[in-house]
């Protein structure tokens, strides 16, 4: 087997941004243009959807629990809710270039040759070499969010956690500005396309040769990827959606690096990811976010807009960077340990990240090469096993299968100690009963199981 080392730029799944324009002043518009619009209240909301439908403009997405909306609007119609119900700050131009990329660095394996435990080296690390498993108390109150690009609903290994009842597909017909004809929107349509999503869940929850860091707890699927496009709004309503449901916490494996400056560029996507995040706290919703994996440091502002604008083709560029939605107010955020307990090579790091988990390590590969690393059969040790779609099985490296891991815990301790709606409190507690090691990394455990809070 060969594996291809490939550095992501962002949890495996990233929304890929291609625009080189960073200032956030009203532009000429055409004849007819699409908009995000954010305003501040019900009124206001209901007087843009006026607005939109008087001027012969159409919607092509609405968030109306954090009053968002984009909508295709000609310059009249623009105008007109610029005068008529906000300020030109909160209606901008929508980033129409958004595409959906995966990377899968994973490696098929076959379930009748694979001795499944006995290389989940993460998961027993994590659970005490399976031990932590026998103070995991099922709790049908508790269950968990997964916001990603779906699921395989009829994998042995993840079907009895499914929750098809209140899950549901995020991605409107057509994908983003109806350039994917495979998207149906389907309301009901969670099958997971691009495997990422079905990946990131055998890590919470497979319950039937991999296991979980929660076996069999039961999950909300809110599919928030297209085949081919992507939009940060999808993956905020999966996490208002999963909020609704009233899922403990909410997983989200995906990011993006998002700016901030005085120009006010990207300031809707900004305060509309904070309104979220918000909505989801303010329901008792604990969402644990994976970080960047570009091996950044994140308390260091100027490597990370160096990067960014790499990333964009820019010359310049001003503000602050967000590794969204991980680095923003009450997300937990999780970087990715190899088998040695320290930070991984493809992982972000920093004070900033909260709790770090193992999702594999790649240093090896870059050493040795790929004969050297399959003769050495490194997959089982430095990898991480997890299920993949059509039934199947993985390895897989990245931050997408920390963050899960810290999911199921954190799931397992509501679950026991039933500390329902306290957000604050739960990730406080598990802070101070998780102790950093010697590098100086909050890894995550599940020996605060065994201790009564």
């Amino acid at each position: 087997m060969q594996i291809k080392k490939k550095y992501i730029v962002l949890p495996i799944i990233f929304l890929a941004l291609f625009s080189g324009e960073i200032s956030g002043q009203a532009t000429k518009i055409k004849s007819s243009e699409a908009y995000d619009i954010l305003v501040d209240s019900d009124d206001q909301y209901v007087s843009a959807l006026h607005s939109i439908k008087k001027n012969k403009g159409e919607i092509l997405y609405n968030v109306p629990e954090i009053h968002l909306i984009q909508a295709d609007l000609s310059s009249k119609g623009y105008k007109d809710i610029v005068h008529n119900v906000t300020s030109s700050d909160n209606i901008m131009k929508s980033n129409d270039t958004e595409k959906t990329k995966v990377t899968n660095n994973n490696i098929k394996i076959s379930e009748d040759k694979f001795p499944f435990w006995a290389v989940q080296w993460d998961m027993k690390k994590i659970t005490n070499n399976g031990e932590d498993y026998k103070f995991i108390i099922p709790n049908d109150h508790v269950t968990v969010g997964l916001v990603d690009s779906g699921v395989d609903v009829n994998h042995p290994s993840l079907k009895s956690s499914i929750l098809k009842n209140g899950s549901e597909n995020l991605v409107p017909k057509g994908g983003r500005n109806q350039s994917d004809t495979t998207e149906t929107g389907n309301p009901n349509d969670i099958s997971d396309k691009l495997g990422h999503g079905t990946e990131v869940a055998g890590q919470i929850t497979s319950d039937l040769n991999v296991r979980g860091s929660f076996p069999g707890v039961k999950m909300h699927v809110y599919r928030a990827l297209g085949t081919t496009t992507s939009n940060p709004y999808w993956i905020m309503k999966g996490i208002i959606a999963s909020a609704d449901q009233n899922d403990a916490v909410i997983n989200v494996s995906l990011g993006k690096y998002l700016l901030s400056n005085k120009d006010q560029n990207n300031s809707i996507e900004y305060k509309s990811w904070k309104k979220a995040i918000s909505y989801a706290y303010r329901k008792g919703s604990i969402i644990v976010a994976s970080s960047g994996e570009d091996g950044l440091n994140e308390d260091d502002q100027n490597s990370i807009l160096k990067h960014y604008m790499k990333l964009q083709n820019l010359q310049k560029a001003s503000g602050t960077v967000y590794d969204t939605p991980a680095q923003l107010k009450n997300v937990v955020s999780v970087g990715s340990t190899g088998p040695d307990d320290t930070v991984s090579d493809f992982s972000n790091y920093g004070n900033k990240i909260e709790f770090y988990a193992p999702g594999g390590d790649t240093s090896l590969y870059a050493k040795y090469g790929p004969q050297k690393w399959n003769e050495l059969d490194l997959n089982d040790s430095q990898l991480v096993a997890t299920t993949a779609i059509d039934g199947g099985y993985t390895y897989a490296y990245g931050t997408s299968f920390s963050a899960p891991k810290v999911t199921g815990a954190i799931a397992s301790f509501i679950a026991k100690y039933q500390w329902y709606d306290k957000p604050h409190q739960v990730t406080k507690y598990i802070q101070k009963v998780t102790h950093r090691n010697k590098q100086g990394l909050r890894i995550i455990n599940e020996n605060f199981l065994q201790k009564k809070p």
